[in-house]
């Protein structure tokens, strides 16, 4: 007679757990404290942010990346970089993305993997002219030119007429010297690099009748 009514335990929020704030300051907290790897740290912090890490120091013959991960129709490819200050660290970050070579094109040709390519030449030398990449996916063979400039609008209008031609005429030599009956398609694409910007894969940058 005496006992209270038996009450409904209250319904569940529809919101996810991870979007909670004060979920995110607590997992920022976690991730931070000493003994934790800076790799670690990194991927905690772009959990808390929404995005799902879809893999942790990838390697390839070409290159390595630390975090891939993914946030809905989002892929960003991550360098974490860990010094005594942040300010360092922003440097370090700076330093690496304006490396106009090795770097570059290991960025770019991460990227390509990432798309399904297979490299299959890096720097490609001719009489006529050079190559930064070869690529191919099933039967389409591309031929990469990489730019890296402090922006990506910049890089978009650093591939002179000149330039071009060079790359067609030694597409041309690549395939007098490696033909390959299996190719059906052939494409020149051009990868943008940028410090701080994923980079940006135009698809038939030009074609060999300019």
């Amino acid at each position: 007679m005496g006992d209270d009514p038996i009450r409904p335990l209250p319904r569940a929020s529809a919101e996810p757990k991870s979007r909670d704030p004060k979920l995110k300051d607590l997992s920022r907290q976690l991730a931070f404290r000493s003994g934790i790897s800076a790799e670690s740290r990194a991927a905690a912090l772009l959990i808390a942010k929404g995005f799902r890490i879809v893999a942790r120091r990838f390697k390839s013959p070409v290159g390595e990346i630390d975090i891939v991960a993914r946030r809905r129709s989002l892929l960003i490819f991550v360098e974490v970089k860990a010094r005594p200050d942040l300010e360092e660290a922003a440097w370090s970050v700076t330093e690496l993305a304006f490396r106009t070579g090795i770097s570059a094109e290991s960025r770019a040709a991460a990227l390509l993997i990432a798309k399904g390519f297979r490299i299959v030449a890096r720097r490609f030398k001719s009489p006529v002219g050079e190559i930064d990449i070869v690529a191919r996916r099933r039967s389409l063979l591309i031929f990469v030119e990489v730019k890296a400039r402090p922006d990506l609008e910049e890089a978009a209008w650093s591939v002179t007429e000149r330039q071009r031609a060079r790359i067609i005429a030694a597409a041309g030599a690549w395939l007098a010297r490696y033909p390959d009956e299996r190719i059906r398609d052939i494409r020149f694409d051009a990868v943008l690099v940028a410090p701080g910007r994923i980079p940006r894969h135009i698809t038939t940058a030009f074609d060999a009748g300019g």
